[in-house]
Order: structure tokens, then sequence, then C-alpha cells
């Protein structure tokens, strides 16, 4: 709004001064330093006028000015402080990475050691896993097979058993006749007869 006064103001005193002078044809007039004869302009009076216009409006306006500059660098400088402040965070964080980076080696070993020992570690316990199932498909076959052959045993036995009991009875039909054959069955009678 101040701006706009001002160069309305410049405007309307240029303009006086231009009437003033009486100039008014596509001709420019002449020129003379201090008198203002007829149609000559008087360059000094318009340069004494117009630094009492300037001094003027400067005196109205300074304080106005000095606070916007000092407002201005005021503003500047705080901008400055924190791109100060922002670079020291940076070189912050750059000295911690590059401490992190140089570091990260020993730690990379770290990890890789960490690893090996837990891949041995769980080698270790599959194969300690695997060697007690093996002992125990083992014990479990060994047991089978002694069952399979107690009951292979067992049924030799009893198959001996019939066979034998076969050709024994074979053997006592052919030297058995009839004389021994009653006697037998008169001996079993008398033998169920007496139990109770």
């Amino acid at each position: 709004m101040i701006r706009l006064l001002l160069l309305g103001s410049a405007m309307i005193f240029s303009f006086t001064a231009y009437a003033a002078s009486g100039a008014g044809g596509d001709e420019l007039p002449p020129l003379s330093l201090w008198s203002g004869e007829g149609y000559v302009l008087p360059v000094g009076t318009l340069l004494i006028n117009f630094t009492l216009f300037v001094g003027i409006i400067f005196f109205l306006v300074r304080k106005r000015i000095a606070r916007l500059l000092a407002d201005r660098a005021d503003r500047f400088q705080a901008l400055i402080d924190a791109a100060k402040i922002a670079e020291a965070k940076a070189k912050e964080r750059q000295a911690e990475l590059e401490s992190r980076l140089a570091g990260l080696e020993g730690e990379l070993q770290d990890v890789r050691d960490r690893f090996a020992a837990q891949l041995q570690s769980e080698e270790d316990a599959v194969r300690r896993r695997t060697a007690k199932e093996i002992e125990r498909l083992t014990q479990s076959a060994s047991a089978q097979v002694e069952q399979e052959a107690a009951s292979a045993a067992a049924q030799l036995r009893h198959e001996t058993a019939a066979l034998a009991l076969q050709i024994a009875a074979a053997k006592v039909r052919e030297s058995a006749n009839a004389e021994d054959h009653d006697r037998l069955t008169a001996g079993f009678v008398s033998d169920l007869e007496a139990s109770p």
C-alpha cells in the first residue's frame, strides 16, 4: 500500500513539474540549469525538488526499511544457523555411518562365526539323532529277527512233534496186532473206571 502511495506521489510531482514547464508539443524543450524562462526547463530546480522528495520519502520510511532489512538479516541468519546445525548433524551421522561401516566387517565375521557354530551344532544334533535312530532301528530289527526266529523255531518244533507223532503212530500201527489192541483198550478202560 505504501509503495503504491509513493509511486502515485512521484507520478503526481513529475506530471506537475512537466505541466509547469509549459511543454506540450512533440518537441522536447531546451534545458537550463536554474532559470525557467518561457519554454526552457530548469533542471537544477528539478534536481533539488527530486532530492528533497527522495529525502522526505527516505525520512518517512527509513525505520520501516531498517526493520525490514533487520528482519530479513535475522531470517537469513536463522537459515544459516539451521544449515550449520543440519551440516553438523549430517557430519555426525556420516562419521557414525563410517565407523559402523568400518566395524561392519568385524560384525559380519561374528555373524559368520555364529552361523558356522550354529550349523555345526545342528549338524552334530542331526548326527546324534540319526545315530540314535539307527541304533533304535537296529535293535528293533534284531528284536524282530529274534521274534521271527523264536516263532519259526516254535513252529518247527510243533511241526517236528506232529511229524514224530505221525511216524510213531504209523510204527505203532505196523507193530501192533489185534491182541495188543485189545490189551491196550482194556487197560485204558480200567484206568477210566479207576479214576474218580
